[in-house]
């Protein structure tokens, strides 16, 4: 439980470290949004673009600096276009190669507007299969999750019972919900 703890602590703290450290520069391939503007780019994509995530699905291939592609995994009542507005284009900018996905669609996702409502099962299934595809597509061995809230919780499902460790170099969970919630 403590290395776990301690595990977390280094990865969370060397993901913000990353995030901080980033060069900004005019030559980035992907505008990266702060701030209000982010918060209105969040709220475009629920409106009108909740399957888009400009970064995603664009031939990248892992490079020896960043050999693991990056699984970006969204909150409940979230989709994958409203919550990585700021760090998928920021993770592509520095030559990761970024994939994100909405899961847990029910009757009340309002066609995908708002996701991760499904019970952890089903989810944790639908990323086993996205991560095969995303192995396939990339060419890689192992894929990193970054995780937020139940998106950094639900993967330990997939991990542990359906035989998604392989798969899987490091899961970054950024406030995870993993002892519930209230």
């Amino acid at each position: 439980m403590v290395s776990h703890l301690r595990m977390l602590c280094i990865s969370l703290c060397c993901a913000g470290g990353l995030a901080l450290s980033l060069p900004l520069s005019a030559s980035a391939a992907y505008h990266v949004p702060y701030g209000s503007e982010a918060i209105g780019a969040g709220l475009l994509a629920t409106l009108y673009y909740p399957t888009y995530v400009p970064v995603t699905d664009n031939g990248c291939r892992p490079s020896a600096q960043h050999p693991y592609p990056v699984v970006l995994v969204q909150t409940t009542l979230a989709n994958e276009g409203s919550n990585w507005v700021t760090l998928a284009p920021l993770l592509a900018d520095n030559g990761c190669c970024v994939y994100a996905f909405n899961y847990g669609a029910t009757q009340h996702s309002l066609g995908g507007r708002i996701d991760a409502l499904d019970h952890i099962e089903r989810p944790a299934e639908e990323l086993s299969t996205f991560l095969d595809r995303m192995l396939a597509q990339a060419g890689a061995r192992q894929i990193d999750l970054v995780g937020h809230s139940q998106g950094g919780m639900m993967p330990n499902h997939c991990l542990g019972f359906l035989g998604g460790a392989p798969k899987v170099h490091m899961l970054i969970g950024l406030a995870p919900s993993n002892h519930g919630t209230i």
